[in-house]
């Protein structure tokens, strides 16, 4: 019940998802004699559902201290540090846990990319770098390990590079659920080119897709794009924008990524 929750989909972090009442109700009405394990993950939802983050990755935290291959924990405290870009928290962490996993486990890399993503944001560029092709050697298909080079070229500030690693590995990526945010980066790197028919290719034909109310994600991606243009002066045209605010106009009370707000606003939108 916990993890169908947790995998409905990019909004499910959203108090007001369709499915968080639902699962709430459910949650009232199991045994007692769930175990420690599990009451912690019904607490962590609990106080997720109802706003208190930070409270909840404690919780999660505290789970994977004696479990630490409990895949639910690593995958939800991951995400929420993400939201509370807690990046620090999230290297140390994955860092405690990461031992208890080997080659041998499938979900080896991904965990290992999570890793490596984590040391990114850390200021650990040269071993991120390492360990994000560590994973791929193990499994091509690992979004994160992709996501985690992305930024790793991103700072080399060779953007020629960054479009020939992305666009030659784009089969591997391009079906993960990080497909409209690697997709964000490659056009960034168009960007940087000044390559603006390629960056409207990519909104046109991939962000603009992402651009669904049950994928705030997706929305972030195409707010951030388009206003990065406008800040360099480049003017994306009145029916892209329209649909990104199409899209806010059904969360208007939604504030669970506020920067994305300051950009429309700067926007006038």
């Amino acid at each position: 019940m916990l993890a169908d929750y947790w995998l409905s989909g990019p909004n499910s972090i959203l108090p007001d998802h369709p499915k968080v009442s639902v699962h709430l109700e459910a949650l009232k009405t199991v045994d007692l004699s769930v175990t420690k394990r599990e009451k912690c993950h019904i607490d962590a939802t609990r106080a997720f559902a109802s706003g208190s983050r930070p409270k909840a990755a404690e919780a999660w935290k505290a789970i994977l201290v004696d479990n630490p291959k409990d895949i639910l924990a690593i995958q939800v405290l991951f995400d929420a540090c993400i939201d509370l870009a807690e990046f620090m928290l999230m290297r140390d962490y994955l860092a405690a846990v990461l031992p208890w996993w080997t080659e041998e486990d499938e979900l080896y890399p991904f965990i290992l990319s999570y890793y490596a993503f984590a040391l990114e944001q850390t200021n650990q560029r040269d071993r991120a770098e390492e360990l994000a092709r560590k994973a791929l050697d193990l499994q091509k298909k690992t979004p994160w390990a992709y996501h985690t080079l992305s930024h790793v070229v991103e700072e080399d500030r060779d953007a020629m590079a960054g479009v020939d690693f992305l666009t030659s590995t784009r089969q591997q990526w391009s079906s993960s659920i990080l497909n409209g945010h690697i997709t964000w980066h490659l056009a960034l790197h168009y960007l940087d080119l000044g390559n603006m028919e390629g960056v409207f290719h990519e909104f046109d034909t991939v962000l603009c897709d992402q651009l669904q109310p049950d994928n705030l994600f997706g929305l972030v991606d195409a707010i951030a794009l388009l206003w990065r243009l406008n800040v360099a002066g480049v003017e994306a045209g009145e029916e892209r924008w329209k649909k990104i605010t199409d899209v806010c106009a059904q969360h208007v009370e939604n504030c669970t990524f506020t920067w994305s707000v300051g950009g429309m606003g700067r926007r006038g939108l």
